[in-house]
């Protein structure tokens, strides 16, 4: 449980998670394969996506918290930002890794803002209920206030 404690900055923060939400990440990181995993860990830490940035073509936000203590801000949102053109580049303060847990308001007014911004010409969003299907209070926000 450390590993999620880490997630969210627990109890460095004057924001946190309860204590079900360290059980519940818990309970679904342990019913993971352990070989998986540490592919998972090793693709991640071992691939250089530099290259690839230059291939990114349509509007792209980038939100880190300057706070994270698993993925270290210079060497992936600043890297982000420098190597995809066409991003609005966003630091949420004192926010750690898991920020869409501590830091939902500042992390949904950014995505529907960038949203509405960059598809205001769209009536319909379709492709978006795929992304948005795990936290569906996000979406039905995105409903209301883009539609």
């Amino acid at each position: 449980k450390d590993f999620h404690k880490n997630f969210y900055n627990y109890n460095s923060l004057g924001k946190s998670v309860s204590e079900a939400r360290l059980e519940a990440d818990f309970i679904v990181a342990s019913q993971a394969s352990g070989v998986a995993t540490v592919k998972c860990a090793e693709a991640w830490g071992g691939t250089d996506f530099r290259p690839e940035m230059k291939n990114v073509n349509v509007p792209t936000l980038i939100i880190h918290g300057d706070a994270d203590s698993i993925v270290p801000i210079a060497t992936s949102a600043q890297q982000a930002a420098k190597g995809i053109a066409n991003n609005q580049y966003e630091v949420i303060s004192d926010a750690p890794h898991g920020l869409n847990a501590t830091h939902a308001e500042e992390l949904n007014k950014l995505l529907i803002d960038f949203l509405k911004r960059t598809f205001s010409n769209y009536k319909k969003m379709k492709c978006f209920t795929g992304v948005f299907s795990q936290n569906s209070k996000i979406f039905l926000t995105l409903q209301k206030q883009i539609f």
